[in-house]
């Protein structure tokens, strides 16, 4: 089942770089190093019904989050934190 729900986690997310990290569904959101994840274990010992019901409310739920700007759900990151620069730190030797 886990790897019917990640198919379908896969091609409704696409363009966000879907993966599996431990036990979450991730995606990472447009110019940014964070990942939003699901944790798909919320399924796990429940019937197939149960399981795709749960699956679609919570999809549903993290399109929102997605479609949401991203201001306003990670207000305490400043505007620049997407830049490159900033995300790629060096370590230089004198």
């Amino acid at each position: 089942m886990d790897a019917e729900l990640f198919a379908r986690f896969e091609e409704r997310f696409a363009q966000y770089w879907p993966a599996i990290i431990d036990r979450y569904f991730t995606v990472c959101p447009d110019c940014s190093r964070l990942a939003a994840g699901w944790d798909y274990w919320q399924v796990s010992n429940r019937g197939a019904r149960d399981a795709a019901e749960i699956f679609k409310q919570a999809m549903k739920e993290f399109e929102t989050l997605l479609a949401t700007p991203q201001e306003d759900w990670l207000p305490a990151l400043t505007m620049d934190c997407c830049e490159q620069n900033i995300l790629n730190l060096e370590v230089t030797h004198d």
